[in-house]
C-alpha cells in the first residue's frame, strides 16, 4: 500500500467497510506467473458490479498491496460482502488464482489528496488485513463488526459460520466468521483455527505427571539449544553469512553513501523540487537533516568523513557541484553540474559532465577551486564515476553506440582502458576497497546481479550475488565490510484527465488501471474511442487496447521475451505502429487494431535510440535515427526512408515526436547544448524553433494547433500548456500525485490519458560483504 500520512487535525474520522485480498503463496511464484495472475485478478475485480457501482458513486478507494489489493468502501456496509461473493463465484472459473479475502468495518482517516495518492489509515484497514491473514485459499473471513451487520440480513445470515477466536499480530484476538455458500467461499476450517491457544483452565501442565514430563523435555531442550549455540558460533568464526538489514522506512530514500568509519549513511529523500540530504546512524537513532533544496543527488563522503560532496540545485534554476559539512550548514559551490568523486587524499574533486559529446572531465582543487580539464574517452552519455580509495585511479560508466562501457584511467587522464563493454545495462560501478577489482550491478529484468571483475588476470566477472531487488545506486564502506543499497519498487498506472474549456485548466477524471505492473506510452485513436498502451515489466512489454473510459484491456501482441514501446495509431485507426526488439534487433512493427497480422518492417532500424515514434495524422511514420541526432520519415508501403533534417542535429532528439493536427509540423523534445526544451519543426518548408522550457517533453497538440502540452522529464508531476502564438507563454494546467512517465491527448482536445509512476525506495545495508565477496573470487 502507499505510504500513509499522519492525518491533519481537520481530517474527519469515517467508518469504512474494507475488503482485503491477496494471492496465496504469491511470493514464491516465478515473476512472470506473479505478473500474469495479478493482472488477471485486477481485471476480474474491476468487472464486478459492486466495484463499478462504488467507483461510479465515488465511494471506493483502491489500494494495491503487491500481492493483492484492498478495496475500501464507504456508505454501504454490505458492499464488500457483495463484491467478495461475486468475485468468489467468478474465481470458480479461474482455479489458478488462489485467493483469500478478509472483511472488516472500522474507523479510518482519508489521507493524501484526491489528485492521485488516495489512501486511508487507521484500525479499519489494519484489522481487515489481520482478518484476511487468518484464512487459506478460497476463504472469505469476516470480523465480528461485519458479522453483526450480516446477521440482520436474512439473505446473508445462513452464510455465516462461527470460527471462534484467533490470535493475530501483536497479540490481538479477533472473533471471526467464515462466509461461504454453494457458489463462493471455502467451507473448510482455516488452518490457523487449529493452532489457537487453549484457555488457562485446560492447560495440560496443571497435573503433576504433565509437569514432570514438561521439566524433562525442558532440560533436553536447553541442552540441545546449548549445542546448537556452540555449533553456530563455531561456524560463524569461520565464515560470517551475508546479512540484509533495512535502515530507512520512509518509502522515498535514494542514493545511500556509507561514511568512511562505517557508522553512518547519508542519503537523499523526497521528490525533485523538494529534496533533503539526511544522515542516519547505522546502529539506530533519528535521522538528521543536513540540507534542504530543490534538487539533490549523488552524495559522496570525503576520505576523512568530515564533508559530503554532492550535486544540487539550491534555487531550482541551475545545478552545481557542492561540498557540505557533515554537520550541515551552508554548502560551498565548487563546480558546475556533474557527478563527482574525491581523490584518494581528498585534495581533488573529479567531476564528469554527461551532456557533451567527447565528455567533459574536470579536476577541481578542493582548496583553491582551480579547475583543470582532463582527457577522457569519447562517449554519447555519461552515467557514473568512482575514484579508488587506495590508488590514483578512477572509472567511468558511459554509453556509446548502444553499448554500456566501463573505462578505467588515472586521475590525470592517462592510461585510459575500456574495461567492460556489454549491451546489458550496467549500474553503479565501484572500486573494491583495495582497488584490485571493480564491482557493478548487471540488470537482469526486474532484478540485478552483483558482479566482481579483477583488474588483472581474470577476464570473466564472477557473480557475487544474483537476483537482487535493488535500485541503481550503491556504495561500500572503506573496509568493504558493508554495502548500502536501495530496494526499489517501481510501477505505473493510467489516469484520465479532463481538459476544461479551451484547455487552459484540467481536472482529474478517474484511474483507468490498477496494479504493480508498468502501464505506459498511451496513444488515443483518431476517433477518440480507444487508447493503446504498453503493459508489463521492465524486460517484457506487450501492446494492449482499452476503451477510452476504462474497462478490460485486449492484448494485441503476444511476445514472450520482447519489449514493445511507443504504440501509435494509423490515420484511419485500423492499425497500430510500435517499436519492438523481438528477434534481438529493435525495428518498427505494425499490428492490426484487432490484434491480428503483427508484422515487422524489416528494413527499419531503431537500434541506439529511445524507441519512440509517431504516426497519425501523417501518412508516414516518424521515428528516431540511430544516435538520436536526426529523425526519419518512413513510407509504410515502400519502406523507403528519408531524414527530416539535412544534417544530423547538435544534441539529441530524445523523445517521441508529436504531429500537429494537420500533419505539417512536429513538436519534439530536443536536448541541445545551447537550448534544451520543446522545439517545433515545420516539415513543409523546413524550419525549427524553440518554444518550451528546459527539460520539458511535448506529448500533444490542441485541435487548432495553437498550443502544445508537455511535462517535465525525470520527476515532473505537472502538465503545462505552451502557447505557440506571439506570447509563447506556458502555464501549468494540472499537477498529478506522482511522476509522469508518458501521456497522450485526444484529437478533440478534451481528454488526456497519462501514465503516472509510483515508486517506493528504502535504504538497506548488506553486512559481511567483503568476506563473502572474497570467497567468490
Amino acid at each position: 500500500m502507499t505510504e500513509t500520512q499522519e492525518p491533519s487535525p481537520r481530517t474527519a474520522l469515517e467508518i469504512a467497510h474494507v475488503l482485503f485480498m491477496d494471492i496465496v503463496a504469491y511470493s514464491i511464484m516465478p515473476m512472470d506467473q506473479q505478473q500474469r495472475l495479478l493482472a488477471e485478478l485486477q481485471m476480474l475485480v474491476r468487472d464486478t458490479a459492486e466495484f463499478a457501482r462504488a467507483q461510479s458513486q465515488e465511494q471506493l478507494i483502491r489500494l494495491p498491496t503487491g500481492d493483492g489489493m484492498a478495496l475500501v468502501f464507504f456508505g454501504d456496509p454490505e458492499a464488500p460482502v457483495r463484491c467478495a461473493l461475486e468475485l468468489g463465484r467468478t474465481l470458480r472459473d479461474h482455479p489458478d488464482i488462489k485467493l483469500r479475502m478478509g472483511i472488516h468495518s472500522g474507523p479510518v482517516y482519508r489521507v493524501a489528496d484526491i489528485n492521485a495518492n488516495r489512501n486511508v489509515s487507521g484500525g479499519g484497514i489494519n484489522i481487515a488485513q489481520r482478518v484476511m491473514d487468518c484464512g487459506d485459499a478460497g476463504h472469505i473471513l469476516v470480523s465480528t463488526a461485519q458479522a453483526d451487520v450480516l446477521d440482520q440480513l436474512t439473505s446473508r445470515r445462513h452464510m455465516l459460520h462461527d470460527l471462534g477466536d484467533f490470535e493475530v499480530k501483536h497479540g490481538l484476538r479477533l472473533h471471526l466468521y467464515n462466509l461461504y455458500s454453494d457458489e463462493a467461499g471455502n467451507s473448510e476450517r482455516p488452518t490457523k483455527a487449529n493452532t489457537l491457544r487453549q484457555p488457562l483452565a485446560f492447560r495440560f501442565w496443571q497435573n503433576a505427571l504433565a509437569l514432570g514430563l514438561t521439566s524433562f523435555f525442558l532440560a533436553c531442550t536447553i541442552f540441545l539449544l546449548g549445542c546448537y549455540w556452540w555449533h553456530a558460533h563455531f561456524r560463524a568464526a569461520l565464515s560470517l553469512p551475508l546479512e540484509h538489514k533495512e535502515i530507512t522506512f520512509v518509502g522515498n530514500a535514494l542514493m545511500p553513501a556509507v561514511s568512511p568509519d562505517g557508522n553512518s549513511i547519508a542519503y537523499v529523500t523526497g521528490q525533485q523540487g523538494d529534496q533533503k540530504l539526511m544522515m542516519q546512524g547505522l546502529s539506530g537513532g533519528p535521522s538528521i537533516e543536513l540540507l534542504h533544496a530543490e534538487l539533490l543527488s549523488f552524495p559522496r563522503w570525503s576520505p576523512d568523513g568530515s564533508e559530503v560532496l554532492l550535486m544540487g540545485s539550491l534555487d531550482g534554476k541551475r545545478e552545481e557541484t557542492l561540498i557540505l559539512s557533515r554537520l550541515g550548514g551552508t554548502p560551498r559551490q565548487v563546480g558546475g553540474p556533474g557527478e563527482s568523486c574525491w581523490s584518494r587524499d581528498g585534495s581533488q574533486i573529479i567531476t564528469a559532465n554527461g551532456t557533451d559529446i567527447g565528455g567533459t572531465l574536470v579536476s577541481i582543487d578542493r582548496s583553491t577551486g582551480i579547475q583543470k580539464r582532463l582527457p577522457s574517452p569519447t562517449y554519447q552519455w555519461f552515467r557514473d564515476i568512482d575514484c579508488s580509495r587506495n590508488t590514483d585511479m578512477l572509472l567511468l560508466l558511459v554509453d556509446s553506440s548502444g553499448k554500456h562501457q566501463i573505462w578505467t584511467m588515472r586521475t590525470d587522464g592517462t592510461g585510459q582502458h575500456k574495461f567492460v563493454e556489454t549491451e546489458d545495462q550496467i549500474l553503479s560501478p565501484r572500486w573494491s576497497p583495495r582497488g584490485d577489482a571493480i564491482l557493478y550491478f548487471l540488470k537482469q529484468g526486474d532484478t540485478s546481479d552483483l558482479l566482481r571483475m579483477p583488474i588483472s588476470g581474470q577476464t570473466i566477472p564472477a557473480t557475487i550475488i544474483s537476483g537482487l531487488e535493488v535500485g541503481d545506486y550503491f556504495t561500500l564502506s572503506h573496509d568493504g565490510a558493508e554495502m548500502a543499497y536501495t530496494r526499489t519498487q517501481n510501477y505505473s498506472n493510467l489516469w484520465s484527465v479532463d481538459l476544461i474549456g479551451s484547455g487552459t485548466s484540467a481536472k482529474l477524471d478517474r484511474q483507468l488501471t490498477l496494479g504493480t505492473l508498468s502501464y505506459g506510452h498511451p496513444s488515443i485513436s483518431p476517433d477518440g474511442r480507444w487508447v493503446v498502451f504498453t503493459m508489463g515489466s521492465s524486460d517484457k512489454q506487450n501492446i494492449y487496447k482499452m476503451a477510452i473510459n476504462g474497462g478490460q484491456p485486449a492484448q494485441l501482441t503476444f511476445f514472450d521475451t520482447a519489449t514493445s514501446t511507443s504504440p501509435a495509431w494509423s490515420p484511419d485507426g485500423q492499425q497500430v505502429a510500435f517499436i519492438c526488439d523481438q528477434g534481438g534487433a529493435a525495428k518498427v512493427w505494425i499490428v492490426s487494431a484487432d490484434g491480428t497480422s503483427a508484422r515487422q518492417l524489416h528494413r527499419t532500424d531503431a537500434s541506439d535510440t529511445n524507441r519512440e515514434l509517431a504516426w497519425a495524422p501523417s501518412t508516414d511514420i516518424i521515428y528516431q535515427k540511430p544516435g538520436m541526432h536526426n529523425l526519419r520519415r518512413l513510407n509504410v508501403g515502400s519502406q523507403e526512408e528519408s531524414v527530416i533534417r539535412s544534417e544530423d542535429a547538435d544534441g539529441w532528439l530524445t523523445l517521441s515526436p508529436r504531429s500537429s493536427p494537420d500533419g505539417k509540423r512536429i513538436a519534439v523534445y530536443w536536448s541541445r547544448h545551447d537550448a534544451d526544451g520543446v522545439w517545433v519543426i515545420n516539415l513543409e518548408r523546413y524550419s525549427e524553433e524553440l518554444f518550451g522550457p528546459r527539460h520539458y517533453a511535448p506529448f500533444g497538440w490542441s485541435p487548432d494547433g495553437n498550443f502544445v502540452y508537455a511535462f517535465m522529464i525525470e520527476g515532473g508531476r505537472e502538465i503545462i500548456q505552451i502557447d505557440l502564438r506571439g506570447s509563447r507563454e506556458f502555464k501549468p494546467i494540472i499537477t498529478l500525485g506522482g511522476e509522469i512517465d508518458s501521456a497522450a491527448i485526444s484529437p478533440d482536445g478534451r481528454k488526456i490519458i497519462v501514465s503516472v509512476e509510483e515508486s517506493k525506495s528504502d535504504v538497506w545495508l548488506l553486512r559481511n560483504f567483503e568476506t563473502h565477496a572474497s570467497q567468490e573470487k
